[in-house]
């Protein structure tokens, strides 16, 4: 089975090497970070918090392929995760990603990408859904392809398919279910500037189909907006609009049947449901600052949970330049989960998490790094239990290039 998942990313990489055959600048790029971390809670639990030291080698290697017209990126990153305390959640995590985008014509522009991503960590999701797994190994499958079309001087569209399939070990503790994706998305911009200086108009319609094996959960989107560079440091983005819900799941029952016996059966029930959707970002940079305050809404799938979930996330992301080699950071979220019973959730997910993770990168070279963090992470539970978690981690990163 392990050789098949491997075989698969390798022919997804292969895929792409016949489009990267004639580029003008070529880079290899050999990496390797030895990451030295001390975590008080695995597992996120609010009971039994197990605490471990953990050292994290990964080399990896990337291959950028390039000309005036094509962008070809190739890229293998191994992580070897060693517990002092635990050594049965040893594990070597994954990821292997493939990207190629040309320009057919100035108006005219088409990418795809493709990766996969082999993962066991209980936190591989915090900072992008909120949602806490266990050490339970996942594999992604992910593709994608869009395009982008000037259809005036004023006037672009982007369309986008996305594809992702999550698979789960099968563990005796605990039921993980997988999820399968498709997605679709159409956004028309219009620069509006004659009216609004430095302004565009957006408009979006969105689908998405999401199959769990107790639930079909399908979204269809559509939301109205703006984009405007306030000035050449600041940039607010704003779209806001409606959803409509479908989802259908089955429902197990006992039915009596005269005259003294009950049967299981099962009946397949739907929910249907309008909401608001949304997004806002408020960005700035210059030469030293790079800032982002974002906010999000709309309904997502809860990878490994029984459904999806109407989640909300509130972000912040602030770097400073100190010097030119030293550089501090900031990273924020909260994220709300919320979905009931069979409504777009086979079960009820009503969970929150905040994180803070400050740090420091310190550039010994262009090709040698330190950084240093600090991440505080709490969940509460449906069952209004909370979890805390302390990280801090050191780590070294070193490149070496072969070609460039």
């Amino acid at each position: 089975m392990a050789f098949k998942r491997f075989r698969t990313a390798g022919l997804m990489l292969l895929l792409f090497m016949p489009m990267i055959s004639d580029a003008n600048e070529i880079r290899i790029l050999p990496f390797v970070s030895i990451e030295e971390s001390l975590n008080d809670n695995l597992f996120f639990d609010s009971n039994n918090e197990k605490h471990d030291f953990i050292t994290t080698i990964s080399p990896g290697l990337k291959y950028d392929n390039n000309t005036e017209t094509t962008q070809s990126n190739l890229a293998a990153t191994f992580r070897q995760r060693i517990y002092a305390q635990n050594p049965d959640l040893n594990a070597l995590d994954q990821t292997y990603r493939a990207q190629y985008q040309t320009l057919f014509n100035p108006r005219f522009r088409i990418g795809a990408d493709a990766a996969f991503i082999r993962d066991a960590s209980p936190d591989r999701d915090i900072e992008t859904t909120g949602l806490v797994l266990n050490a339970v190994e996942r594999d992604r499958y992910q593709a994608n392809l869009n395009t982008a079309y000037a259809i005036s001087e004023k006037a672009l569209t982007n369309l986008s398919y996305g594809y992702s399939k999550d698979q789960y070990e099968e563990t005796a503790e605990e039921d993980y279910n997988n999820l399968e994706s498709n997605s679709g998305n159409m956004l028309v911009s219009y620069d509006i500037s004659a009216i609004v200086p430095a302004t565009k108009a957006r408009s979006t319609l969105g689908y998405a189909h999401y199959q769990f094996p107790d639930i079909v959960v399908e979204n269809y989107m559509a939301t109205a907006g703006f984009s405007r560079d306030m000035s050449e440091l600041w940039r607010v983005l704003v779209d806001a609009g409606a959803r409509y819900t479908c989802s259908e799941f089955d429902v197990s029952e006992f039915q009596f049947v005269p005259p003294f016996s009950f049967v299981p059966v099962t009946r397949t029930e739907n929910t249907t449901g309008w909401g608001a959707v949304g997004n806002a970002s408020l960005t700035y940079q210059d030469d030293r600052i790079t800032a982002e305050l974002a906010v999000a809404q709309d309904i997502q799938p809860a990878s490994g949970r029984s459904g999806t979930t109407e989640r909300t996330t509130f972000s912040v992301r602030v770097a400073k330049k100190l010097t030119y080699e030293l550089q501090c950071f900031v990273r924020s979220g909260f994220f709300i989960n919320y979905s009931d019973s069979e409504e777009y959730s086979a079960d009820e997910i009503d969970e929150r998490t905040f994180y803070l993770s400050p740090g420091l990168t310190y550039n010994v070279s262009p090709d040698v790094a330190i950084d240093a963090s600090y991440n505080y992470t709490r969940t509460d539970y449906e069952s209004s239990s909370q979890a805390t978690r302390n990280l801090f981690m050191i780590r070294l990163y070193v490149q070496y290039p072969i070609l460039e």
